[in-house]
């Protein structure tokens, strides 16, 4: 016969378990409505009123066929490429963010490797901080 205090550990366990299971379970419905927010938020081209993602606009519209017509190296390329640069003149603090949070990835990445790259990119990424904090950026 078992004693009362392995049947009241028995019972623990098996109480415990059930919990673990029951905060386990996935909430389907959630996930795929944030799928299918995420897949709306991809389009391309001219967005229909219902867009749901507020911040995401109209884009890819007629410049396909100049895009796609050029297939070769980028050294061999004659078609205008429109290029843009973030200065004091031209602020784009989004940019500057996304540089930091991609030197700040680049340092975890090789601090074993290369530790004085690692250490660069960690200063680098203090400059661009700076500069996606500036009031005009």
């Amino acid at each position: 016969m078992a004693s009362p205090a392995r049947a009241m550990m028995a019972l623990l366990l098996l109480l415990s378990t059930a919990a673990v299971f029951t905060a386990q379970q996935h909430d389907y419905d959630d996930a795929l409505r944030k799928s299918i927010l995420f897949f709306e938020g991809q389009r391309s081209g001219r967005l229909p009123p219902g867009q749901r993602v507020r911040w995401w606009r109209d884009s890819a519209l007629n410049d396909a066929f100049r895009d796609h017509s050029c297939w070769e190296r980028p050294e061999d390329m004659d078609t205008p490429r429109t290029v843009y640069k973030v200065d004091t003149a031209h602020p784009g603090s989004d940019v500057a963010a996304e540089t930091a949070a991609a030197l700040a990835a680049a340092s975890i990445v090789f601090r074993e490797a290369d530790p004085a790259y690692s250490t660069a990119c960690i200063t680098w990424r203090s400059m661009a901080c700076a500069a996606a904090r500036r009031p005009s950026a």
